[in-house]
């Protein structure tokens, strides 16, 4: 894992930094996966108080545009690609196509921006059309190699 250094800024009157934290990342033995997180800290009263922290993509978007075509790949896994890849698809695309098991949620995000979300679909130039539910294992299937490949370039790039 990389840590940028501190960027200060000021929004609302406020003195801000922030420092964003990125690159593969591995628990014990499992397999690396790609994180981009950040903190940011206020200052308050002559010193440096924590602020937040976590995934806050539109600050490290904002801060240091040099990870955004890495944000994609957040919690994507070295070898296997985006976490649990087919199962959050067929989830959402179930939901999408109005035949999931499960019942929708207020808090639920549109249904295909979370399965287009889940596969990284536009990654690839042919991610043209959203396959069926029938289709969705083959599909899965056959871009993973090209999907890891797409993530290796834009993460081996920073």
């Amino acid at each position: 894992m990389k840590t940028t250094e501190w960027k200060e800024f000021t929004e609302d009157g406020h003195r801000y930094r922030i420092r964003a934290k990125y690159g593969w990342h591995q628990i014990g033995q499992q397999e690396p996966y790609w994180s981009v997180t950040a903190e940011q800290e206020r200052h308050e009263r002559g010193k440096w108080r924590e602020d937040s922290g976590g995934t806050m993509h539109d600050a490290v978007r904002e801060h240091f545009p040099f990870l955004t075509p890495t944000l994609k790949w957040h919690l994507s896994f070295q070898k296997s690609g985006p976490l649990h890849y087919e199962a959050n698809a067929r989830y959402w695309l179930e939901k999408h196509y109005g035949v999931s098991k499960w019942a929708a949620q207020a808090y639920d995000p549109d249904p295909l921006e979370a399965f287009k979300h889940t596969v990284v679909f536009g990654a690839l130039p042919e991610d043209q059309d959203i396959p069926s539910l029938e289709h969705l294992t083959a599909w899965c299937a056959a871009r993973l190699p090209r999907l890891l490949e797409a993530m290796h370039q834009d993460t081996g790039a920073v």
